[in-house]
């Protein structure tokens, strides 16, 4: 066994992303900003490396607008990821490998309020957003020995998907409005990161662009934080 895998690491990570603007999707304006945390675990040898991450996320204000109303509340979220990291070959010092990943944010929302024509409007909101890459990346693998960086590219295939309820209850009616919209963009996206080993282990902060061509000039920024310890 320990001939197959060299290194096991459990990492606590929380992460953060916010786009550059509200989403106009099919007559649907979403602001919509997620942040998740949770754990990690990866399995290694000398060639390949597959990590899985669960994991929850919360958005306290999450919001929709269609039909002339605006739903705010709160949203929470499963979140999951698989990666696998495969080495290709070192170019001087440099470390170069082929990363494949899926990951999951499962959301839902039943506390969301708004108003119509001076009366409160219930509403709910779930959905779906996934993301899958395919990319290359490169570290300084030893160059370095307090610290290592990683730069990371390719494309993401990003879709997401939002099923909106409100209800508007009067002294002798009742009004239920529904809208569903999906999305989809493919894009080219870039991530930078910077390896640090401290006393508890080592700490990873890395950023995260992208641009959603398909929803208009919207880019998306993730900020994410982990703290790996090795055994």
């Amino acid at each position: 066994t320990s001939q197959i895998i060299n290194a096991a690491e459990l990492t606590p990570f929380a992460l953060y992303e916010d786009p550059s603007q509200k989403l106009d999707i099919d007559g649907v304006t979403v602001k919509y900003k997620i942040g998740a945390a949770g754990l990690r675990s990866t399995w290694r040898n000398e060639h390949v490396s597959v990590e899985a991450s669960i994991g929850a996320g919360y958005n306290p204000k999450e919001s929709a607008t269609y039909s002339g109303v605006t739903m705010t509340g709160p949203v929470w979220a499963k979140y999951a990821k698989l990666k696998f990291s495969s080495k290709l070959f070192k170019f001087y010092s440099l470390q170069t490998s082929l990363v494949g990943a899926t990951e999951l944010f499962d959301f839902y929302g039943d506390q969301l309020t708004g108003t119509y024509s001076a009366r409160t409007v219930n509403g709910t909101v779930e959905g779906k957003m996934t993301n899958n890459t395919i990319g290359v990346s490169v570290d300084t693998a030893k160059t370095f020995e307090k610290f290592k960086l990683t730069a990371e590219t390719g494309y993401d295939l990003w879709e997401y998907s939002f099923e909106s309820t409100g209800v508007v209850v009067g002294s002798s009616f009742r009004a239920t409005s529904e809208k569903d919209v999906k999305v989809d963009s493919l894009d080219p996206y870039l991530s930078i990161g910077l390896e640090v080993p401290s006393k508890l282990g080592k700490i990873v902060i890395s950023q995260r662009f992208k641009k959603l061509s398909d929803v208009g000039d919207v880019s998306l920024s993730r900020t994410s934080a982990e703290l790996v310890f090795e055994f």
